[in-house]
């Protein structure tokens, strides 16, 4: 039995040289492949494949969890911590050890000032040192908020989902004005630009994650806009 973890991050001469292994396994051996962005594996992997989908643990059973077993846990973020990590109890645990809502704060702030990008001193003010960390993860961070954000965005534009179910619960006020703010933003778009922002700082061939941020910038700032 193997297990490839991540697999959505096989490029496509990897997961091709898997297909045929796939669809002829000798009987004596099991291939496992994980991953939490399906909509990355190629098609003619899942294909191959018997999908077997699990579920995010409930809020309840991760909050018991972190109690028990992390240290030094603060009662009044972790409920927002849960939801940040999108319910992924790892992710939970290694927010539990960084500033993350500090981090998330960063990102609603740079989303601000996307929109008025003619402050543009002050963008490069938030984007530079975190496109300074050398393991380029606060960069991968503050993209994970700005997609949580939009999702919630999506929600309350597009379904009845209550306020205390948002990711960003705990600023929904926020939510709701900045979408006042903004309300011709291209959303379904948006979100694209991130994800393909988040692959371009996965690529090794990027080294400067600096100018993947602010290309973003310019590039959220028209469809926030959408004008």
């Amino acid at each position: 039995m193997f297990i490839i973890a991540e697999a959505d991050q096989m490029r496509v001469e990897a997961a091709n040289a898997l297909l045929k292994l796939l669809e002829e396994p000798p009987q004596n051996l099991m291939l496992i492949l994980t991953t939490s962005n399906i909509h990355k594996i190629l098609p003619t992997i899942k294909s191959r494949c018997q999908m077997i989908r699990f579920r995010p643990l409930p809020e309840t059973d991760i909050k018991t969890i972190a109690n028990r077993y992390a240290t030094n846990v603060d009662p009044h973020a972790l409920p927002t911590i849960i939801r940040l990590s999108g319910y992924n109890i790892k992710r939970t645990f290694d927010f539990l050890e960084q500033d993350v809502l500090n981090l998330r704060d960063q990102a609603i702030e740079f989303l601000r000032k996307v929109v008025m990008i003619h402050k543009s001193h002050e963008l490069m003010q938030i984007i530079e040192p975190l496109a300074a960390k050398k393991d380029q993860q606060q960069s991968r961070l503050l993209l994970w908020f700005l997609l949580l954000w939009f999702q919630d965005m999506l929600h309350l534009k597009y379904t009845s989902i209550a306020e205390d179910k948002l990711h960003n619960f705990d600023k929904a006020e926020t939510l709701k004005k900045f979408m006042l703010f903004t309300p011709n933003a291209d959303i379904v778009n948006i979100v694209w630009e991130i994800e393909s922002a988040l692959r371009s700082l996965d690529d090794v061939r990027n080294f400067n994650p600096l100018l993947i941020l602010a290309t973003l910038a310019i590039k959220l700032n028209k469809k926030l806009k959408n004008s």
